[in-house]
């Protein structure tokens, strides 16, 4: 009977070994892979007298190699080239792994530099099945061997490229059968699917998962309410819901534009983007989408940090200083003074309304810098809380409506970029020769161009299309909320919000040297604020009030050539600054 090998003996002071495991689906970590591949660094180094570091044991399950992405932020491969490049694998260690098609499906040049870069910092890679060993030494004196990994890379790579091919093909085909109704089974990775919906093996279809589409819903019920992310994860987290466990207030962004929500399944193939309507069950009719992406489009995206009083008619780029037409932006300042104590609720001592021009271009307004904030919302809630007011605003009159002024510019611009492109289209099928740089350039350049038109002709018409179906508010709505928005309330605040996003098109702030532009009015206007209403329907309504306390001083019917004469030249503005500095 023979007696067992002992195992070799580990040095104190031995060299260390580090696996290296990566799979292409999280799905393949069940089968005997991730067993076999464990396996390989716990042979080699008992046969070798390695100590294995299982502190740094790397995965990266679901990371393709052919994309590189196991050697980007986030991947693996990329904590381990971090950590040689900080000294903390030191030279002599030794890194196992499987074989080549583990460690890259690049092509060979990517592939073979990502090598270069670990055996240049002293460290030796094995490829266990056939357990050679590479390092600075072997590579420099056997000139095979560096043939060898090559072959072996493009190999690796070639065989991932033909794969991708495939798959795309079968992709394709499958989206095209889904548009044709030819076909209604699954299209794409499981891992592309939200994960509120299920797959009914009985049905042969999706199906919501009712436990994590709610926490989706209440989602969107509160982004449509004005929340931030924070405010949102916070409010969840109160009727015992989540949308993800790891950094749900990131999530927000992604999943509120996401055209699975309304039950579409977006791929790209190559270039080709297929749209398959009714893919998965739609948490929100195609008009409820329409409407949020409309919200998500007028907001600027911000965190809510807690305690923060929402402003009403900031953080929806439709209030303007109607000097230099920047976007206007709330400041919410906790104290005033070196001094000054803090609020005991935790609300800011003063909120101001703040032209960033300064802030963007680095050139002062010459509307002034900044104003109390509270005063104008306190005029434009008062205005709006008198049906009179409030209907001449909404009902519109003669003149076109600005939504549809500005879709008709859109398309037009549409338009002028197709022409041009078809123009150079004509003249580079004409040139039986190269096409020359520069029209290579132009057109790619137009084609970007064409793009953002075409996004901005589909916002629009999703805007109009929103608008047709808004009820208009009426007066008792905004009296409703008054007080509580301007006691700082969070929930009236939120609804006034939404009151003003859906009442007005752009409201513009005249914050001194506006008499020009009030015909008729002959006072004094020094402690006064003119006030640009144009409402949702097209109307134009000049408001005068007072500056600190908002009350309305007198209304004017809009003198449009009056009104512009205000807009002084930015450049005839800076070359003054400039003079004067």
């Amino acid at each position: 009977m023979s007696a067992k090998p002992k195992a070799a003996s580990v040095p104190r002071h031995a060299a260390r070994c580090y696996s290296y495991i990566r799979f292409s689906t999280p799905a393949q970590a069940e089968g005997s892979s991730l067993a076999r591949q464990l396996r390989y660094a716990s042979d080699y180094a008992k046969k070798h007298g390695l100590v294995l570091d299982e502190s740094l044991r790397m995965f990266d399950a679901g990371k393709s190699a052919f994309h590189g992405r196991h050697v980007k932020q986030g991947g693996a491969l990329h904590e381990f080239l971090k950590r040689i490049e900080a000294g903390m694998v030191e030279p002599g260690s030794v890194l196992v792994l499987e074989s080549w098609d583990r460690f890259s499906r690049q092509t060979p040049m990517a592939a073979f530099r990502l090598l270069s870069e670990i055996i240049e910092a002293g460290i030796s890679v094995v490829t266990a099945t056939n357990g050679k060993r590479w390092d600075k030494e072997s590579m420099t004196k056997d000139e095979w061997s560096l043939l060898e990994v090559i072959v072996d890379m493009s190999r690796a790579h070639k065989e991932s490229s033909r794969k991708s091919e495939l798959i795309k093909g079968a992709i394709r085909e499958k989206c095209e059968g889904w548009l044709k109704g030819e076909y209604k089974g699954k299209v794409g990775g499981v891992q592309t699917d939200p994960n509120w919906v299920k797959w009914d093996d009985d049905a042969q279809r999706f199906v919501l998962d009712e436990e994590r589409a709610e926490p989706m819903r209440r989602m969107i019920h509160y982004y449509m309410a004005g929340y931030g992310s924070i405010r949102i994860t916070e409010a969840l987290a109160e009727e015992g819901l989540a949308i993800s466990e790891k950094y749900p207030t990131s999530r927000v962004r992604q999943i509120i534009t996401s055209p699975a929500l309304k039950g579409v399944k977006t791929i790209n193939v190559d270039g080709a983007t297929f749209s398959l309507e009714g893919y998965y069950p739609a948490l929100l009719s195609a008009d409820r989408y329409d409407e949020l992406q409309l919200v998500v489009s007028k907001r600027s995206f911000r965190q809510g940090l807690k305690g923060e009083v929402p402003g009403i008619i900031t953080g929806q780029k439709i209030t303007y200083c109607g000097y230099c037409g920047t976007l206007m932006a709330g400041q919410n300042i906790k104290a005033s003074a070196p001094r000054a104590k803090p609020r005991a609720d935790g609300l800011p001592n003063q909120r101001r309304l703040r032209c960033y021009r300064y802030y963007f271009f680095g050139e002062r307004c010459p509307g002034g810098d900044s104003c109390m904030v509270a005063p104008i919302e306190h005029a434009i809630l008062e205005y709006c809380s008198d049906q009179f007011n409030l209907s001449a605003l909404l009902e519109g009159n003669d003149e076109p409506d600005p939504l549809m002024k500005s879709l008709a510019a859109a398309r037009k611009r549409v338009a002028a970029t197709e022409a041009k492109l078809a123009k150079i289209t004509r003249a580079l099928l004409a040139d039986e020769g190269d096409a020359p740089q520069t029209f290579v350039k132009l057109t790619r350049e137009l084609e970007s161009e064409k793009r953002g038109h075409e996004q901005e002709v589909q916002r629009l018409e999703r805007e109009v299309g929103v608008q047709t179906r808004v009820r208009p508010s009426t007066a008792k709505e905004w009296k409703r909320i008054k007080s509580s928005a301007l006691a700082l309330h969070f929930a009236g605040r939120m609804t006034a919000r939404r009151l003003f996003s859906e009442a007005f098109e752009r409201v513009e702030i005249f914050m001194h040297n506006f008499n020009g532009a009030l015909v008729g009015y002959k006072g004094d206007t020094s402690g006064m604020i003119a006030l640009h209403l144009l409402s949702k329907r097209g109307v134009s309504r000049l408001l005068l009030i007072d500056r600190l306390s908002g009350a309305l001083v007198q209304g004017f019917d809009v003198n449009r050539a009056k009104l512009e004469k205000l807009r002084v030249p930015l450049a005839e503005h800076a070359a003054k600054q400039r003079a004067a500095a």
